[in-house]
């Protein structure tokens, strides 16, 4: 997954995805195999999540924070208000 190789290039510790990226890396499955502990917060914007979504992705990174915009527009916000799971 290429994106996973953009995180790794950069160590990059604040993620800024669309939930079909954040649904394209639970279900990739060599996701377990890297160490993506530097991630501290993963914020999403456009969609809901799902909460299983959610519960996936906190078992896979779980020192990552994961916060929640309602829209696009709210993406912003979430730096913000912080919806956090």
């Amino acid at each position: 997954m290429r994106v996973l190789f953009c995180f790794f290039a950069v160590q990059t510790s604040i993620l800024h995805l669309v939930p079909p990226v954040i649904v394209g890396m639970m279900k990739y499955p060599k996701l377990k195999d890297y160490d993506l502990s530097f991630v501290h917060s993963i914020k999403s914007g456009a969609a809901p999540l799902k909460p299983e979504t959610i519960d996936v992705i906190k078992s896979l990174i779980p020192s990552a924070t994961i916060y929640q915009g309602k829209s696009l527009s709210n993406l912003i916000r979430v730096t913000i208000n912080r919806y956090q799971y």
